[in-house]
């Protein structure tokens, strides 16, 4: 009978141990189809917001600058919310464009620092960021457009309208190349530390962050990503669409950025079609710290591009 009974035991033991792992298996796949493509692309999902800090709460009433509140409505119908900054002189009008999981707020002092030079900025949070409406990042395939909409606004605003800008950073230099090669009301550029292929991207962020290259489960998950996102991979590839940037630019990159290699910034500038384009490839900078490690002489480089581009007509 005691024989019977560590059968019966062990018996049960096994199929416990069988139905722990088969629930593990199941509940991990669902885990992946559901959830994990979404950190990608929902820079306001709860527990990416947990992970990163919240965004500033500073306005520019803070920096003391004169300002108004500016909302537009993308074609899809998500409302956008940001700032026009007025300057008392009117050398033009830069649009900032934060890179992902970032926040309007984060250009404020350097707002601050062009009021004093005599430049109005825009800032806006994007689609599914801070303030802003939506759920999913597009990497610029439907942010441009939301951009377009934006210039739409600024150009009725006759003390924005002059020499329209566009500065943009990571996943907002994405959305600024994107922009300038179909809104030709935008004079000129800068554009700090972005992708040259949003897929190839993707696969490298996907290895560094499973530590195995695996390609079966990153083309899987990554379909899931631009299905979620209702995204045209083939249609968001800056270094392509960079044949048809004709404005001025200036195209930043840390050589040490292990985010996105220093070659994506190459391959766009070598496809840039503007006569009047400039690499500045930052020493010793990382994905983050372009501005600190460029510091004075980087800014120099950039103020006076932007007091150039500013005085042509």
């Amino acid at each position: 009978m005691i024989f019977i009974a560590n059968r019966i035991i062990l018996f049960i033991k096994r199929h416990q141990v069988k139905t722990v792992l088969i629930t593990t298996v199941i509940l991990g796949a669902l885990f992946i189809h559901f959830y994990v493509p979404r950190i990608f692309i929902e820079p306001n999902n709860i527990i990416v917001k947990l992970l990163n800090k919240s965004p500033n709460k500073l306005t520019p009433e803070a920096f003391l600058l004169d300002y108004e509140d500016v909302e537009i409505f993308t074609d899809d119908g998500f409302k956008l919310i940001g700032y026009k900054i007025y300057a008392e002189k009117n050398k033009g009008t830069i649009i900032f464009l934060h890179g992902i999981r970032a926040y309007k707020e984060h250009f404020l002092p350097m707002c601050k620092l062009l009021s004093k030079q005599g430049f109005n900025s825009v800032i806006i949070d994007l689609r599914g960021h801070g303030n802003s409406g939506g759920s999913y990042c597009t990497f610029g395939y439907k942010e441009k457009h939301d951009i377009v909409s934006l210039v739409d606004a600024i150009v009725l605003d006759k003390d924005l309208s002059k020499n329209i800008g566009i500065w943009g950073q990571s996943l907002g230099g994405a959305v600024a190349l994107q922009t300038m090669a179909i809104d030709k009301r935008i004079k000129y550029g800068i554009v700090e530390s972005t992708f040259s292929d949003l897929n190839g991207v993707s696969k490298e962020y996907l290895k560094r962050l499973l530590k195995v290259h695996n390609s079966i489960l990153s083309n899987y998950l990554l379909q899931r990503v631009y299905d979620i996102a209702e995204i045209e991979i083939d249609k968001v590839k800056p270094k392509e669409i960079a044949t048809d940037i004709t404005q001025p630019i200036i195209l930043v990159h840390g050589i040490e950025d292990n985010r996105i290699n220093i070659y994506h910034a190459l391959l766009n500038f070598e496809n840039i079609k503007s006569k009047d384009k400039t690499l500045l490839q930052i020493e010793d900078a990382n994905h983050l710290n372009v501005w600190k490690k460029g510091g004075s002489q980087y800014f120099e480089t950039i103020f006076s591009f932007l007091e150039f581009n500013s005085a042509k007509e």
